[in-house]
């Protein structure tokens, strides 16, 4: 089952994904407000238990096609909580990027700031049953009513790394990203042949 979590006003999103053959349940759900990706995602948890979770960006656009077969792969392997799809990016300000240890694990992440060194960005993942149930304790202690700043995702990630949960990568080195839902992304994306 795959989750799509919108507002009532995307109804283009909603009307193309109705209308693709896909061999997959597709479940709509609509909130009003949603101040950050976690607060969407949490409209999910209830579906979510004891199963293992994907999460994509409807407006970020992945190569290779088998990104989240390679992730699932790479958990089914070691037994990470999260796999985290990583890839090269020069957009740092506008990226979550990942600092990585010598043994190629998750250091750290810079969340949207400006430059410094660092290659990858994450774009993808998937988690265990036991990682979303951490996800709703860190939504349900969070205070999203701060309008003076947004609550990211890889803050939830950090916190998961300070803790001791098991965080894994696979890096798409000649994969890419492109961010359409940015004037720059959907030009770049208009103008790939075919």
């Amino acid at each position: 089952t795959a989750w799509v979590v919108l507002r009532p006003d995307k109804t283009d999103l909603r009307k193309h994904l109705e209308g693709l053959a896909l061999d997959l349940q597709i479940r709509f759900a609509e909130i009003e407000i949603s101040r950050s990706v976690l607060e969407t995602i949490a409209q999910a948890f209830p579906d979510l238990e004891g199963k293992r979770a994907a999460l994509g960006f409807p407006d970020i656009l992945l190569e290779p096609p088998d990104v989240y077969r390679r992730l699932i792969e790479r958990q089914d392997a070691d037994g990470a909580d999260l796999v985290m799809g990583l890839f090269p990016t020069d957009q740092d300000e506008r990226s979550d990027m990942v600092e990585l240890d010598d043994d190629g694990r998750v250091r750290s992440l810079v969340i949207k700031q400006p430059p410094r060194g660092l290659e990858y960005s994450w774009a993808a993942g998937v988690w265990t049953p036991a990682f979303t149930s951490f996800l709703r304790d860190f939504v349900d202690r969070t205070d999203f009513d701060d309008e003076s700043r947004e609550v990211h995702t890889s803050e939830a990630v950090c916190s998961a790394l300070g803790l001791g949960w098991n965080i894994d990568t696979v890096i798409f080195e000649e994969g890419r990203m492109l961010d359409i839902g940015t004037p720059d992304g959907l030009e770049q994306v208009l103008a790939l042949p075919g």
